[in-house]
């Protein structure tokens, strides 16, 4: 059964028998790696250690983010470096099923954009504090939203018709 979003209970990388329980390395690596220092990776098991969801990647100068949470073990990974990110971006379809996007861009009033293509279903994003216009495109359709970046962290989910 696919791994089916955050309406759904399927079984990702870490969920082999469909309980929704994480796996045994999940288990292990969270529990060993607190909540790892910016930058820091934690404790992965070795069938993720090569996924892009756990790269820090940077957009010139004011944005850090992660990309990716296609299973049940990797957006746990990421969920574990959640405070390095204020912002969490999950990106659904209609029944919640996780997509992932052509493209999202995150727009400041003025400034320097954040453009990721081929995005999600989870983005989580470190970004200078202020109002932004998020904008992701699926399948030819386009969803726009405001969102403020500040002090606290928040989790904005795009769900396509």
């Amino acid at each position: 059964m696919p791994d089916t979003g955050p309406a759904g209970h399927g079984a990702g990388a870490g969920d082999r028998d469909g309980s929704g329980a994480p796996g045994p390395a999940l288990a292990l690596a969270l529990a060993a790696g607190a909540a790892p220092a910016f930058g820091q990776t934690p404790a992965v098991p070795p069938e993720l250690q090569d996924s892009p969801a756990l790269r820090v990647q940077h957009s010139g100068s004011a944005y850090h983010y992660l990309n990716g949470g296609g299973g049940q073990e990797e957006r746990a990974l990421m969920d574990a470096r959640a405070t390095d990110f204020p912002l969490k971006i999950v990106l659904a379809a209609g029944k919640g099923e996780y997509v992932v996007a052509n493209q999202l861009s995150l727009l400041p009033a003025q400034g320097e954009s954040l453009v990721v293509r081929e995005v999600g279903p989870v983005l989580m994003v470190k970004a200078p504090p202020g109002r932004y216009a998020l904008e992701a495109v699926y399948q030819g359709k386009t969803l726009r939203q405001s969102v403020s970046v500040g002090s606290g962290r928040q989790t904005v989910t795009l769900r396509f018709p």
